[in-house]
């Protein structure tokens, strides 16, 4: 199950990389014709469905996103989107932003996982580091429906299926001690009977 769930993800992965890689070879994304770029990101978000929003980070750090943004500021992200002076938020300190941007000094075309993916790899993995301890987390949150989600409901399954086997080898493994321990009394009264009959 955790191999399928493992290959699912892997799968999803390569499709929006490279989808994400075609759409960032398009000439209208190289334009940076913001309206035209939010209008096409939006349109794409309708059509595939599986994207949330769309970041478009500049070299300057700053940002835009199909969620919107703030009107006083040319549709960039800021502080608070409603007020005329708020300040411009920036990516400089977000390791995706140092990685597809910031540091590349080459202009290369990289591809990023967002949040949306890496949130529940990370809470995955914070669970099997628990688990592995003995500290048993179950029920990672599942908030998806696609092969993120198929992989966090199955590492619930194994999560609870292990949890139920390590229980019940405890169990086991109690009684067998509560025998070992009452030993001399059962092979005294077992003595005893024999004296008896």
């Amino acid at each position: 199950m955790l191999l399928q769930g493992a290959s699912d993800l892997s799968s999803f992965f390569n499709k929006h990389i490279s989808e994400i890689s075609t759409y960032s070879r398009t000439p209208l994304l190289k334009s940076m014709n913001r309206n035209e770029i939010i209008l096409y990101l939006k349109q794409t978000i309708s059509f595939n469905g599986d994207y949330a929003k769309f970041t478009i980070g500049l070299p300057s750090s700053y940002y835009y996103n199909t969620a919107g943004g703030n009107k006083y500021k040319g549709g960039m992200q800021t502080v608070d989107n409603t007020k005329r002076n708020a300040e411009l938020m920036s990516l400089k300190k977000r390791d995706y932003w140092q990685r597809t941007i910031g540091k590349n000094k080459k202009i290369q075309q990289i591809a990023y996982v967002s949040k949306k993916i890496s949130d529940p790899i990370v809470a995955l993995s914070v669970s099997a580091g628990k688990n592995i301890k003995g500290e048993w987390d179950l029920g990672v949150e599942n908030y998806t429906q696609d092969e993120v989600g198929h992989l966090t409901k199955t590492y619930n399954t194994m999560s609870e299926t292990l949890l139920k086997k390590t229980k019940d080898l405890t169990d086991s493994s109690n009684q067998l001690q509560d025998i070992i321990q009452n030993i001399p009394g059962i092979v005294f009264q077992l003595i005893l009977k024999a004296n008896n009959t």
